[in-house]
């Protein structure tokens, strides 16, 4: 667990440069997943304030009600680079399929590069697509850099699970004990 303060008001550019620091400091082990907690002047970072910063698709105003503002950030590590993710659960009694249709807009963002640490490259013409990682369902999309790809899904105990590579989402999912 590693602890990550922003320096500057919480943005785009100041989480990013905070990512891109920290994932400089790379794990001696070859392949590697780092929880990092982000935190801003007024402390821990809010999911529904978090997730707009990096894609303009989604307003707070529309997330607050869905998710719980605890929200977990890492960076999986693999010899293709450093790669960001996010896992943040829903509030009880929110209505699951009206959560999954909203997070779903993030397939039509203009912005998705915002969510990588490194420049994924450009989006793969066909799309986001149905696939599975570690036996669960996720939409995924891929990109021109190798390991870059989109990938998001939803745990049956309804976490939000989202990776910027394949292979990170597989290694938060089996940290997760979705096998």
């Amino acid at each position: 667990l590693v602890p990550l303060t922003l320096s500057a008001p919480a943005s785009l550019l100041s989480i990013k440069e905070l990512l891109t620091a920290e994932a400089a400091n790379k794990p001696l082990t070859a392949t590697s997943l780092k929880e990092a907690v982000l935190s801003g002047q007024g402390g821990q970072l809010v999911f529904a304030d978090t997730l707009p910063m990096l894609l303009s698709t989604f307003t707070s105003i529309e997330l607050t009600p869905l998710f719980e503002e605890d929200f977990t950030s890492v960076i999986f590590y693999d010899s293709n680079g450093a790669w960001f993710g996010m896992i943040a659960k829903l509030k009880e009694e929110i209505d699951v399929a009206a959560a999954k249709t909203l997070i779903a807009k993030l397939e039509a963002s203009a912005d998705l590069a915002n969510l990588y640490i490194q420049n994924p490259g450009t989006q793969v013409p066909a799309g986001f697509k149905d696939g599975k990682a570690n036996n669960l369902p996720v939409r995924y999309l891929n990109f021109s850099k190798t390991g870059a790809s989109l990938d998001y899904g939803w745990t049956s105990n309804n976490l939000l699970v989202i990776s910027t590579s394949y292979n990170g989402i597989k290694a938060m999912l089996t940290k997760l004990g979705v096998q």
